[in-house]
């Protein structure tokens, strides 16, 4: 997936390809909070490379093992700049992607 210049400006758009949770796997920072029980995920959009930050939180999903192992949407909320198109009160690209929890807290 080829790196976008920062001040490049894709247009709004509601898209997901496999490669954007492939990326997102390999690029975004995890933070884990709780003792496991929530995460804060950061980094680059993989489509649009806005920085963007996520909080997933294991109660939100009635989930009593934790996080690990869960595959959660992401939609893309970058805020940097706005994207042409994109729907009033929008933030973000419009990119989503399934971003599978990985089992291990590195």
């Amino acid at each position: 997936m080829p790196t976008r210049r920062r001040n490049d400006c894709l247009p709004y758009q509601e898209i997901s390809e496999p490669g954007y949770a492939e990326t997102a796997a390999r690029t975004f920072t995890r933070t884990w909070h709780d003792g496991g029980g929530s995460l804060t995920l950061s980094g680059p959009c993989p489509r649009c490379s806005c920085e963007m930050e996520v909080e997933l939180v294991a109660e939100v999903f009635k989930s009593p093992g934790g996080l690990a192992g869960m595959t959660e949407p992401i939609l893309c909320e970058g805020k940097e700049r706005p994207h042409p198109g994109s729907p009033e009160g929008e933030t973000g690209c419009g990119a989503t992607w399934l971003y599978r929890v990985p089992d291990n807290r590195r």
